[in-house]
């Protein structure tokens, strides 16, 4: 992902290093580290017009943080963000909401509803 591809080679095999490692020892940093590595996928496969593989891979790293203990606050957000975005331009609005709505509903519980101190 330095530039030099388009990221997904090297993403497939940091996914088969993270699970081989989540197999093996199953640290709570490598549940976090493989739901990094899903975005990052999605984000390439969005990049190669590849869509659909984009959402599911977005969707898997969502599910990751999710079940991900002592996740980071606002860890799902990048995924949030863009697995709605597809679901907008293909149209289904109403599930770009439910996606994004557990996200923001975070922010305000932690940060408040008038919160400009963050960019999160």
């Amino acid at each position: 992902m330095t530039g030099s591809s388009d990221g997904i080679k090297d993403v497939n095999r940091w996914l088969e290093i993270l699970h081989a490692r989540i197999e093996k020892y199953d640290l709570p940093s490598d549940r976090i580290s493989l739901a990094t590595a899903y975005n990052q996928m999605g984000i390439c496969l969005f990049n190669k017009d590849n869509t659909k593989e984009a959402a599911k891979c977005f969707q898997q790293s969502l599910d990751a943080y999710r079940t991900a203990p002592d996740r980071p606050n606002f860890s799902g957000t990048f995924p949030a963000l863009s697995l709605s975005l597809i679901h907008c331009m293909e149209g289904r609005a109403e599930e770009a909401e439910e996606v994004v709505k557990p996200m923001i509903e975070e922010h305000v519980r932690i940060l408040g509803p008038n919160d400009t101190s963050s960019a999160e």
